[in-house]
């Protein structure tokens, strides 16, 4: 494939949804659809969220309000496209008008497609790629239950093909939710494992929009930002179910981090978590945590003044030490939060060879790869591949 590392640029922009925050805000949903002539709402959700109660809430809080709401629940970890295109037929088939997601960025992910099917009909994977979903989505709301994906504010969308395993990533405006509620209280029922998933997730957002191509002083204030307030939140993640604090912490870094990465997009290791998470069907946030490291050794030497700063907001590094002990500094610090959180390589599995090579060709065709700083080629995703995975 032919590709070149997107350059910065002179001129920047901003793209966010409409932003409701605080305990409790969640329950404004009702009020924000009504805004919207909505009557008829597609919930979509997953089985944790569901049994959980969240789900259940806002069924019936929309019903009492006296809304028409049809729950679509069928959903895995990782949203396939035939859940996508189930969504789909079921939107239609209830007269539905609008989206109301109540997940983590799974769920989102999956209402995202859901929504582009809808208005701009064919396939879900037609819209794989930059830019392909050219019609504004129906009315579409989002709960984030999960502090990580940042999905309810981001121009981004991943579905995994389940015959070819292969995670493909979409990303237009158009699949930017109109309204994002940023409510700490549906974070306290989600397992532990399930949140360290998503407090990594929530650095490498922030880390790759620091050092991206695309990066601008708009970017720049929600990536820092969201480094100042995670590696604050992350050194009482122990308490993360009983407090409300931590909670709120990493949900407004994963926000501040969403905004960053949205506008400035990601890099190699993202490129690299969805080809590999896609093969093994593996939680995103374990597949980011383990290969940022790999990343950023190859990173380094075109973004040495990024990952300076990266290391200052994490407080692993000062200005007054010797610069040459950045990378080791921001390598261990990496090391220890994955430490930290529990996160290893335990389950990644021992790829073959051909394996390795078939994830690195589609590392290489992956959007994210082309805001990464530096160039990496086919070769050094596969040496990414293999200082995580073990290969035969």
């Amino acid at each position: 494939m032919e590709r070149e590392v997107i350059p910065n640029q002179e001129l920047y922009k901003l793209l966010l949804p409409e932003i409701f925050g605080g305990s409790g805000c969640r329950l404004l949903v009702g009020q924000y659809l009504r805004q919207l002539a909505v009557t008829r709402v597609l919930l979509v959700t997953d089985e944790r969220v569901w049994q959980a109660g969240w789900g259940q809430e806002m069924h019936y809080t929309l019903q009492k309000e006296g809304f028409h709401v049809t729950v679509f629940r069928r959903l895995s970890s990782n949203p396939r496209v035939t859940e996508v295109m189930a969504g789909a037929t079921c939107y239609s088939e209830e007269f539905c008008q609008g989206i109301l997601a109540v997940g983590g960025g799974s769920v989102i992910d999956c209402a995202k497609g859901i929504g582009a099917v809808v208005s701009n009909g064919g396939h879900v994977l037609d819209y794989a790629g930059i830019n392909k979903v050219l019609r504004p989505l129906p009315p579409l709301l989002a709960v984030c239950t999960l502090a990580g994906s940042a999905a309810d504010i981001s121009q981004f969308a991943v579905i995994t093909d389940e015959i070819s395993r292969h995670k493909y990533v979409l990303v237009s405006k158009a699949l930017v939710p109109d309204a994002a509620f940023l409510d700490q209280q549906p974070l306290a029922t989600v397992p532990m494992a399930m949140a360290a998933y998503g407090a990594a997730d929530i650095l490498v957002h922030a880390v790759e929009a620091a050092v991206s191509s695309l990066a601008s002083p708009l970017t720049d204030v929600f990536a820092f930002q969201s480094l100042r307030r995670w590696s604050r939140a992350i050194e009482n993640f122990h308490k993360y179910r009983e407090s409300e604090t931590v909670r709120g912490d990493l949900l407004l870094s994963s926000f501040y981090a969403g905004a960053a990465f949205s506008n400035a997009s990601l890099g190699a290791a993202h490129a690299l978590a969805h080809s590999l998470g896609g093969w093994l069907d593996l939680p995103h946030g374990q597949c980011v945590a383990t290969l940022l490291s790999g990343v950023v050794e190859f990173n380094y030497a075109a973004a040495a003044a990024r990952y300076r700063e990266v290391a200052v907001h994490l407080g692993c590094w000062r200005p007054e030490q010797d610069e040459g002990l950045v990378l080791p500094a921001l390598l261990q610090y990496l090391h220890d939060v994955r430490q930290r959180l529990g996160i290893t390589t335990d389950n990644l599995g021992n790829l073959q060879v051909q394996e390795i090579a078939l994830l690195a060709d589609r590392a290489e065709q992956d959007p994210c790869l082309l805001t990464n700083p530096c160039w990496l080629t086919r070769s050094d995703l596969e040496v990414c591949y293999g200082r995580t995975c073990r290969s035969k």
